[in-house]
């Protein structure tokens, strides 16, 4: 493994597949500046355009670097002396969601909780309905997969992503954000108390105040699923509240799986905003939660939980670089 100091160092080769995890923070540092040396004519005129694999946060995150692929793609083209062709039919984008409760607990070791997995599908622009993989696609995923297994992962591949990533940032959307604003991890809002024969761990819902957080913490997680489920995916991404997109009982559901995953005394996991928040660093508020009430704004749904969320993440980002 060759590890280099940049995205400039990197640009002296063909690559095949680009993976890119880092936060998405386009209001500091968009994704496609990060790969700005691989997305300029002069490497794509001598070594072509890769596809790209975004293991990230948020929603809408794909469409600047699509922009900036077709952008280049179209500079190369146009050409003359270019002998750069690119096939239209090969996708450019593959988006991953990504369930994975882990935590950097010293240095270089990390601790997982047991039953991630990765889903990935290709970006289509503007399209969300998609049902079946062209056959490149199906060739790119599968690649994809190919290379994720061997370490250990699992993968799921689908024919439409963004209904799967809508699905996930609920879950950021929901419970990192009430995680962030209260200070407190997620065990904190599930957890009982320990056993007093039994090995102590914290945090756990304490009895004096577990009806306050039965009353007013779990509803309001509830309350910004719902609004994220019920009018916006339809109106704004044409998903369908079936099964294979976005059913009202996803709510439900997705409280009790937290509930079962964060009950668990070895579970500690603290999400990414609220660590991200405790060092004051930067937060991912804009693709998880402002790209939610934009896309309500924009097909006319009220959110009101989820924009104050927003807004008290937005406060809460400030004062943290503050």
């Amino acid at each position: 493994m060759l590890v280099v100091p940049s995205v400039l160092d990197a640009a002296n080769q063909r690559y095949d597949y680009v993976f890119v995890s880092t936060k998405v923070i386009p209001e500091i540092l968009p994704t496609e500046k990060i790969l700005a040396p691989i997305l300029s004519k002069s490497y794509t005129e001598k070594y072509g355009q890769p596809v790209y694999v975004l293991l990230q946060n948020g929603i809408g995150i794909e469409k600047g670097l699509a922009i900036a692929v077709e952008n280049v793609a179209g500079q190369v083209a146009e050409d003359p002396e270019s002998t750069q062709v690119f096939d239209d039919k090969k996708p450019r984008i593959v988006s991953a969601c990504l369930y994975y409760l882990g935590n950097l607990i010293k240095p270089d070791v990390v601790e997982y909780v047991e039953g991630h997995k990765i889903t990935i599908g290709v970006y289509r622009s503007g399209a969300f309905t998609t049902t079946q993989n062209s056959p490149q696609e199906a060739e790119v995923l599968d690649d994809v997969k190919n290379l994720l297994e061997p370490g250990g992962a699992s993968v799921e591949v689908v024919s439409e992503i963004q209904r799967h990533r809508l699905k996930k940032n609920m879950l950021n959307l929901s419970f990192a954000a009430i995680a962030t604003l209260s200070n407190q991890t997620t065990p904190s809002i599930f957890r009982p108390p320990p056993n007093p024969s039994s090995e102590y761990y914290e945090p756990y819902v304490h009895p004096m105040t577990a009806h306050l957080i039965e009353e007013y913490t779990v509803p309001n997680i509830a309350a910004v699923l719902t609004e994220a489920v019920s009018a916006l995916p339809a109106r704004a991404l044409d998903i369908p509240d079936t099964e294979d997109g976005l059913p009202l009982d996803t709510v439900p559901k997705f409280i009790e799986l937290a509930r079962v995953l964060h009950v668990d005394p070895k579970n500690n996991h603290a999400s990414s905003m609220l660590l991200d928040m405790r060092k004051g660093r930067p937060m991912e508020v804009e693709v998880i939660l402002g790209e939610v009430v934009r896309l309500a704004k924009r097909v006319a749904v009220d959110v009101p939980v989820s924009l104050s969320i927003d807004c008290d993440q937005v406060s809460a980002d400030y004062f943290a670089e503050d």
